[in-house]
């Protein structure tokens, strides 16, 4: 029998549990302004910060998209 783990990016797990076989992390992107960006791809922490602070609206989360455990 095959165990496998799969979790959100907002747990933010250790860079050598990111990278183990078994261990699938989907990103929760975060949209701005009606423009999604997801954590290390396309937007670093200081940025999402500086995104936080200076949007007139509140910023919104989504699910993970399941179509990236291919």
């Amino acid at each position: 029998m095959s165990l496998a783990v799969i979790t959100d990016s907002s747990v933010n797990p250790p860079t050598e549990i990111q990278g183990h076989a078994d261990v699938y992390i989907l990103d929760i992107p975060v949209i701005v302004e009606e423009q999604p960006f997801v954590e290390g791809k396309n937007l670093d922490v200081n940025q999402f910060y500086e995104k936080m602070a200076n949007s007139e609206e509140l910023l919104k989360t989504s699910q993970p998209n399941l179509a990236e455990l291919g």
